[in-house]
């Protein structure tokens, strides 16, 4: 677990763990929509992935605006005769 910051410093980059706890999501999903794969940004420092959270914010906003579009799966045909 992290230390927390000093009263008056402000957090710029968080953990991926501490990503995907923010998003609500887990972290193989976190994985999924960080660039490459995916629209957020991270920054490596070391062998450290590490996100700003002000893009996290923006990565909200992006799915506000632009909300995906479900996905679409093929009904099971056991399911699809009742």
């Amino acid at each position: 677990m992290r230390n927390p910051a000093p009263i008056g410093v402000e957090v710029i980059l968080i953990s991926s763990r501490e990503a995907a706890k923010t998003l609500g999501i887990s972290e193989r999903s976190l994985w999924s929509v960080t660039a490459p794969r995916g629209p957020l940004k991270a920054v490596r420092i070391g062998g450290r992935v590490l996100y700003r959270q002000a893009a996290l914010s923006g990565y909200v906003a992006d799915l506000e605006a632009n909300p995906p579009e479900p996905v679409k799966r093929p009904r099971d045909k056991a399911t699809a005769s009742t």
